[in-house]
């Protein structure tokens, strides 16, 4: 098969931009907190009522790239071998069972299954060792960031078609994470990546293993989540990092300051209420 033209810097901050903005509409509340007759009522409920023909317009993109083998990235990949990258085919594949989940149309779920399993056979044995062979490897952009998509995707999986197959490597993707928290505070260099602006930014990863541990009812998952949490209550941060450092423009595409607070507030809820609005 032919190499895939790599795409430029701005059609792949556009393809990371549609991906955002999906997984945005399918995690928006099925409600808002407002009084039924006011105007933002009326705004909500034509959102609604054009939410299906949105997922649809955004589709295209990944729909296109999750079915290519981009062999200058990672060719070797049995599943995740679209979209240039393991990362991004990973929540390309997220992206095809969301679309199934809340709009019913099967045929997204088809196009995802038959790279799966093609001619009935599954892939995903194959997938588990790759991953467990490239995570010592595995650059930033897969660990934790590739890892934490994994989770999103195989919660997705599970409450799109029931099934638990992507549970083992799932599982193997939150140990990885884990211990890249852990030697983020063996090498007490948490900081600098609660302040990365891209693909390794502490809180989103650990957002997502917040995530999973919730899911699964893990307790043991959950503790290392908390523990993982301590850098996030620097005093030092809230000089360094006000949320007002992320207004306006700014390189990367994680907004790094109010991702800290997200973290928090995900992590310990009502407990840490007070702590999170006297930041914002």
């Amino acid at each position: 098969m032919p190499h895939a033209r790599l795409p430029s810097n701005a059609k792949r901050r556009g393809l990371a931009a549609a991906v955002a903005l999906f997984a945005g509409l399918t995690l928006l509340p099925a409600h808002p907190a407002v009084s039924q007759e006011s105007e933002t009522d009326l705004i909500w409920a034509q959102f609604q009522a054009d939410r299906t023909s949105l997922y649809n317009k955004l589709a295209p993109p990944f729909v296109d790239c999750f079915k290519r083998r981009d062999s200058a990235i990672d060719p070797l990949s049995p599943i995740f071998h679209g979209c240039i990258d393991w990362h991004s085919a990973v929540h390309a594949a997220y992206s095809h069972h969301a679309l199934y989940r809340h709009t019913g149309a099967y045929a997204y779920l088809d196009l995802v299954e038959q790279q799966i399993a093609p001619h009935g056979v599954s892939l995903i044995p194959a997938e588990y060792y790759y991953e467990q062979a490239k995570a010592p490897n595995f650059p930033l952009t897969e660990n934790p960031y590739g890892f934490g998509w994994f989770l999103i995707l195989a919660r997705e999986r599970e409450l799109a078609t029931g099934r638990r197959d992507f549970r083992e490597m799932a599982d193997f993707a939150a140990d990885q994470l884990v211990s890249w928290f852990q030697t983020r505070a063996t090498n007490n260099d948490a900081r600098s990546f609660i302040l990365n602006t891209a693909h390794p930014n502490y809180s989103w990863s650990l957002i997502n293993l917040d995530v999973w541990a919730r899911y699964t009812n893990d307790p043991e998952l959950l503790k290392a989540v908390r523990d993982a949490s301590a850098p996030l209550f620097s005093t030092e941060l809230d000089r360094s990092c006000p949320a007002a450092r992320d207004a306006g423009t700014r390189p990367g595409f994680m907004p790094a300051c109010l991702m800290r607070l997200a973290a928090v507030a995900h992590i310990w809820g009502d407990h840490v209420r007070d702590w999170v609005v006297a930041r914002l």
